[in-house]
């Protein structure tokens, strides 16, 4: 259900990009519970809602389809706390994933751009 609901979501804006000219670009977050190596505190924040959340993201993630852009590996291999509860990160954060998308939302922008 969680995984349906995005990849609708996402075919939604991308219809609405389609008939309004606008590029969409859709993104899948990363949360906790793909950080190997959590802190004491992630620790927390993964058990914080009881033991199914990690499998239902985890379930989520795997039938999100290719329409979103999966952003949930970014922090795997992190070793320093990242995460202010189970899926939203701190300043540092925010940055690398800002980059990330940029990485993925630049070549739009050049696109439209240039057809100008």
């Amino acid at each position: 259900t969680v995984a349906r609901r995005h990849r609708e979501g996402a075919a939604h804006a991308a219809r609405l990009g389609k008939d309004y000219g606008f590029a969409v670009a859709s993104f899948w977050q990363p949360t906790v519970f793909t950080k190997r190596a959590k802190t004491a505190a992630e620790t927390d924040h993964a058990t914080a809602f009881g033991p199914n959340l990690g499998a239902i993201y985890t379930g989520a993630r795997a039938a999100i389809g290719n329409q979103i852009e999966d952003l949930g590996d970014t922090f795997s291999d992190a070793t320093q706390d990242v995460y202010i509860d189970w899926c939203h990160v701190g300043e540092d954060g925010n940055e690398v994933l800002a980059r990330r998308i940029l990485e993925s939302v630049a070549p739009l922008v050049r696109q439209r751009l240039a057809s100008r």
